[in-house]
């Protein structure tokens, strides 16, 4: 089953020009032993890469992601919660992604070992030093980059065009927003 979460992400990559894996699956290993299957929600690459020679930041932007060649992302969209550190603490599987074994397969897929990590979040803490406590926390475990769902969202209402119809799912359901959403006031 496809996760709308995710269609939202991939629409938002592939706008940007990334070409978009998704549920690219992996062993997990406990030991020596396979303990089951997971995934990687997406594995892209950006043909058309612009750099520039510029770091990036920890928390992205959309504009941000012409500089980035290879990625892999996970999305955890809790739409109804901020997430914290208490959150990471009580959803410890947030870091599968960045276990050797999908680091690996990541690497496989994009023929490439030289990829980003980011964690595509709904909303994280709004005070700052519960913000600052969760980045740390996050770095400590290995993710490179996080990315708010806002900035994804915000990207696709400015970019569709209300008068263009939209052959993708999301993006049409994105433009009725945009064309529904002003009438709607």
């Amino acid at each position: 089953m496809t996760d709308p979460n995710e269609e939202v992400v991939k629409a938002f990559l592939e706008m940007k020009g990334f070409f978009v894996r998704t549920n690219v699956r992996y062993t997990v290993k406990e030991g020596k032993k396979a303990s089951g299957q997971s995934d990687l929600d997406i594995v892209a690459l950006n043909p058309n890469v612009e750099q520039n020679g510029n770091e990036l930041p920890f928390v992205l932007e959309a504009g941000h992601f012409d500089q980035i060649s290879h990625l892999v992302m996970e999305i955890k969209g809790w739409h109804s919660e901020k997430v914290t550190k208490s959150t990471l603490k009580a959803h410890p599987r947030i870091f599968n992604f960045i276990r050797s074994e999908a680091k690996q397969k990541a690497i496989e897929t994009l023929n490439n070992k030289d990829f980003v990590s980011v964690l595509v979040l709904s909303r994280v803490g709004s005070k700052d030093n519960s913000k600052e406590e969760l980045f740390q926390e996050l770095l400590e475990g290995g993710v490179t980059h996080v990315l708010e769902f806002s900035t994804i969202m915000e990207y696709l209402m400015i970019k569709i065009k209300s008068n263009l119809n939209q052959d993708n799912l999301v993006l049409h359901s994105i433009r009725l927003a945009n064309i529904y959403g002003e009438s709607a006031k």
